[in-house]
């Protein structure tokens, strides 16, 4: 396996590179919206503003899933839901911020903040509520000091959260959670057709499984450069980073 670049630098795929993650996201969003825009925005701009004054909540929005019909925002006042009509607020454990919000392959709505993760849950006549999921995982005191939750992924091996202090997985097979310590090198984390990447400063960048980094052959290469994402595309596996777009060789 060796790593081969496929598209060298220039100030446009800089761009690119920092976008990546967050163009594909948009990109789903208007295209999952597409049928609702035109019912509800006939004859309208297809782009729309909301502020603050509309969602009744912070102006610091730190992340975005998506649903038919749906919109997931995390804040610093908590999760804000939009159903098309209006919007609604709920709150995480001790009011902290709503870091990350991710929608999974199977439908499930997970959010993590400040020492918490866990996951959306709606019902008929009480609308939407926080499940934390992290408080019911039996871990003692100090293994749920997580600091800020970064990012939450559904793997191969189940649900991977990584945090400030913590790598924590709810293996997909039902057992219970597994810990490990956040590496002080690592970077962020990086899903693609379910296997784990993640870089590591000074190091480059390789696989994560079972919490433990196995580099990359060619990976170093990476060791000093921000990679914004791997991508999955027509049987290859492809590196979005600073200096350009490079293919994992099998």
């Amino acid at each position: 396996m060796a790593i081969m670049e496929v598209m060298p630098a220039t100030a446009l795929h800089r761009r690119f590179a920092t976008l990546a993650a967050t163009g594909a996201l948009w990109l789903g969003l208007s295209l999952a919206s597409l049928p609702l825009l035109a019912a509800v925005f006939a004859g309208k701009p297809i782009l729309q503003r909301i502020g603050p004054h509309e969602y009744q909540a912070t102006p610091l929005l730190w992340s975005l899933a998506t649903a038919p019909g749906r919109l997931y925002v995390g804040s610093a006042d908590g999760l804000l839901s939009y159903d098309s009509v209006a919007w609604t607020l709920v709150r995480l454990p001790g009011g902290v911020d709503a870091t990350v919000v991710r929608r999974l392959p199977d439908g499930t709505v997970m959010v993590g903040g400040h020492d918490t993760w866990g996951r959306l849950d709606h019902d008929p006549v009480n609308g939407y509520h926080y499940v934390d999921l992290l408080a019911a995982s039996g871990l003692d005191a100090e293994s749920r000091r997580l600091g800020v939750v970064w990012e939450i992924a559904q793997t191969a091996e189940g649900v991977l959260v990584h945090s400030e202090r913590f790598l924590q997985l709810l293996p997909a097979d039902g057992g219970p959670l597994q810990v490990w310590p956040t590496p002080p090198a690592m970077r962020s984390l990086l899903v693609s057709g379910g296997e784990v990447f993640t870089r590591f400063e000074g190091q480059g960048l390789g696989r994560l499984r079972q919490g433990e980094w196995q580099p990359l052959p060619g990976g170093e290469r990476f060791a000093e450069t921000a990679v914004a994402a791997v991508l999955a595309w027509g049987g290859n596996r492809y590196v979005v980073a600073a200096d350009g777009v490079w293919r994992i060789e099998r």
